[in-house]
């Protein structure tokens, strides 16, 4: 997949998240993340890497996450990992409308997924047809919210959202439509 970003996740070797200590210096050493991005043949480099265990994790817009298993990097010298697979994403698009009935052309919607081990959060902001698209998404079943409507943030249904919201399916490679 071209284009795609790829990071790079310190990790404790027996699967836990990385030390915190060491965490914060990877950060202070190497920057916030460590990133890259995939050529127009889905390669890509990473250089400079300290030894340790790691995870990378590859997104891109049209396609669902893909994360590596753990690997171990070496004091020297190049490694080569496993080769991610990233499965067509499925799309959530739809229609805002105002209480009028009007497509609300400021508008903020939001999707978080439903019971899995990793959440995943997404949003758009509405075009001026009032139109939205959200991408990229793992199958499985998502919340969905109006976070702002008509340019105004609505604390209310993003409280209301998080207890018990509106759901909907999604399917791999496949478009979900809804109007809220």
């Amino acid at each position: 997949v071209a284009k795609a970003k790829v990071h790079l996740e310190p990790e404790d070797p027996g699967g836990a998240a990385a030390n915190p200590l060491i965490q914060i210096l990877s950060r202070q050493l190497l920057g916030t993340t460590r990133s890259t991005a995939t050529d127009s043949a889905g390669r890509w480099t990473m250089p400079n890497v300290f030894e340790g265990a790691y995870r990378i994790k590859a997104e891109h817009d049209d396609f669902s996450p893909a994360t590596s298993a753990i690997f171990r990097a070496p004091v020297q010298g190049e490694l080569e990992v496993e080769t991610l697979v990233m499965r067509a994403g499925g799309t959530i698009r739809g229609v805002v409308r105002t209480a009028g009935g009007e497509p609300d052309t400021r508008a903020m919607v939001m999707v978080r997924s439903v019971g899995s081990s990793q959440t995943m959060a997404r949003s758009a902001q509405t075009n001026s047809a009032g139109r939205f698209e959200i991408g990229g998404l793992e199958p499985g079943t998502y919340y969905i919210v109006v976070t702002q409507r008509e340019g105004v943030p609505n604390a209310f249904e993003i409280l209301v959202a998080a207890q018990k919201g509106k759901t909907v399916s999604v399917g791999e490679g496949r478009v979900t439509k809804i109007d809220l």
